[in-house]
């Protein structure tokens, strides 16, 4: 299991184990025992506060769990605009004279069939990253293109650093 979800995973589980209905019946019973009308208040606004602060812990993790679903989920539209996307991406790169690795139509067919809606969909029920296996090389390969263009700077940005 991947240790992110691991993690969230751990946290859910622990939260609902301490969700207390036991604590809650406690507290309903020190209501019913309060001596005064201020002691109950007291009480109810404790049980308030931690159903409130449980309520927000819990949308919390709702979120988390969210966030974590679409990292490995896309919906088709977004499939097939990213198609279009990095199709025009490819074209503008490989077109460009003086590239000096021009991209060949062959390899970008072979690339925009990787990001069609079924090998997309079929690869994310495996587990893949499609931002870490898409968004990362084209990040790498643009930039790349545009150091070559602004005048020879290195084409890997951490030799820049140096």
């Amino acid at each position: 299991m991947d240790p992110i979800v691991g993690k969230a995973v751990s946290d859910v589980t622990v939260f609902l184990t301490q969700r207390g209905y036991g604590w809650l019946t406690t507290k309903r019973e020190l209501v019913k025992n309060a001596k005064s009308l201020d002691e109950q208040k007291d009480i109810y606004e404790e049980i308030i506060d931690k159903l409130l602060e449980e309520e927000n812990r819990a949308k919390d993790y709702a979120l988390e769990y969210k966030t974590l679903y679409e990292e490995v989920n896309i919906k088709d539209e977004d499939i097939e605009y990213l198609r279009q996307t990095i199709e025009r991406t490819l074209n503008a790169l490989g077109e460009f004279p003086g590239n000096g690795k021009n991209i060949d139509s062959s390899d970008i067919d072979t690339i925009l069939e990787l990001v069609s809606v079924d090998t997309l969909k079929t690869m994310q029920l495996l587990g893949f990253k499609y931002k870490d296996a898409i968004g990362k090389p084209l990040t790498d390969a643009t930039s790349a293109f545009i150091y070559r263009k602004l005048g020879g700077y290195p084409v890997n940005p951490e030799q820049n650093a140096n």
